[in-house]
C-alpha cells in the first residue's frame, strides 16, 4: 500500500491553505497473465471505487 499527501507549498515556503485541495488519482496496472484484471478489480472493490468523470477536457498523450 502506499499513501498520497500533498505539502502545501508557498513560493518555497510551507503554508496553511484557506481550503482543502480536492484531487484523484488515476492509475493503470497491467497483469499480462490475468486477462480480466479489470473485471476481478471492480468486483472486489465495487464499494469503494468511484468512476471519474471528467468536469474539464484533458487531452490524453501516448
Amino acid at each position: 500500500s502506499f499513501d498520497i499527501h500533498y505539502n502545501a507549498r508557498l513560493e518555497g515556503r510551507r503554508f496553511s491553505p484557506a481550503e482543502q485541495l480536492p484531487y484523484s488519482l488515476a492509475v493503470t496496472v497491467r497483469a499480462r497473465k490475468i486477462a480480466d484484471l479489470y473485471d476481478q478489480i471492480v468486483r472486489k472493490y465495487a464499494t469503494v471505487l468511484e468512476p471519474i468523470r471528467p468536469v474539464v477536457d484533458i487531452p490524453v498523450r501516448t
